[in-house]
């Protein structure tokens, strides 16, 4: 599934990614995340259309135990 993917914003719609977060899931047009540094302070769950200007990319980390 899409558990786990990251998701990279850049919200100041000049392409530079300036936040990054976790997929927690993906369901009806949408992706559901957990991100840090929210507000600068904070860990929250949040919730973006998939086809939000603000994601910028999604990436496959790497989860093998080698």
């Amino acid at each position: 599934g899409d558990t786990g993917l990251l998701v990279t914003h850049a919200f100041n719609d000049n392409e530079v990614i300036d936040h990054v977060g976790f997929v927690e899931k993906v369901q009806g047009g949408y992706v559901y995340t957990v991100e840090g540094n929210v507000n600068y302070k904070e860990v929250k769950r949040r919730r973006f259309p998939l086809r939000s200007k603000y994601i910028y990319a999604y990436g496959v980390p790497d989860y093998s135990t080698e």
